[in-house]
Parts: structure tokens; C-alpha cells; sequence
């Protein structure tokens, strides 16, 4: 039984995944993989995150020859995989984001008390910097 393992597209070289896991793997699988991804990226970027984007690229490939066999016969697995990576993908784009405001935040504080300690006067600092001052301790 041979099993495409179907890796987040930013994960490692696949080459050095796909051969131990599919013993027969051949460059035309590492290859039809590695479009697949590419057609993903396409219709994440058209759809987003959203299984509308899976289902689009399982047809495009089909249509196309790209692994057609294997999303034949397990598209409901493979939507399902996708929309897994997809909902950590998005967890982690909300993560991210939070500790890019938190980390703005700070360093927005930290500039405001050293302008206060230099001695500037809090309608400098908000000309200078055009932040609420009142949102910062």
C-alpha cells in the first residue's frame, strides 16, 4: 500500500521525506507532489484558507494528471489533512500576529519612557511618534 505523506509546503526538502516513506518513490511522485503543493499555494491565494481551495486544487490536479490516482481515491482524506493544516496554519497566523502587536506595544512603551526621561514633554513625544500617549504606562 503505497501512502503519499502530505507535509505543511514549507516543511523540509520533500525529496528526503517521500522516498523512505513511499519505498517505490520515484521522481514523477516527488515531482506531481511537489505541483500539487504549488497548485495549493495557488488557490490558497485566490480562496484562503478554506476547504473551497482544497476541493479547487484536488480538481485542477486531477484534471491536470497531478497524483490523480491518489486523490481519486482518498479526497475525503486529503481534504480533511488540508483543512488540519490549514486551521494550524491559521492558528498560528493569529499567533503570530498578537505577539507582533504585543511586541510593537512594548517597544512603543519603552520609546515613550526614555523620551520622558530625556525630558521631552508629552506633545513632543506624540508629534514625534504619533501614538496615544494615554495607552501607554
Amino acid at each position: 500500500d503505497r501512502r503519499l505523506l502530505f507535509l505543511p509546503y514549507k516543511s523540509q526538502s520533500i525529496k528526503n521525506i517521500a522516498a523512505p516513506v513511499i519505498p517505490s518513490c520515484t521522481n514523477d511522485i516527488v515531482e506531481q507532489y511537489v505541483k500539487f503543493t504549488k497548485v495549493i499555494n495557488e488557490q490558497i491565494k485566490i480562496y484562503g484558507y478554506d476547504v473551497k481551495a482544497v476541493t479547487e486544487a484536488i480538481r485542477i490536479c486531477r484534471d491536470e494528471d497531478i497524483l490523480r490516482e491518489y486523490l481519486s481515491n482518498r479526497e475525503k482524506e486529503v481534504v480533511t489533512m488540508m483543512c488540519t493544516l490549514f486551521s494550524e496554519e491559521k492558528i498560528m497566523k493569529a499567533y503570530e500576529k498578537e505577539l507582533l502587536r504585543e511586541g510593537r506595544a512594548e517597544g512603543e512603551n519603552n520609546i515613550v519612557k526614555k523620551m520622558r526621561a530625556m525630558g521631552m514633554s508629552e506633545e513632543e513625544i506624540d508629534r514625534i511618534l504619533s501614538v496615544e500617549l494615554d495607552k501607554i504606562s
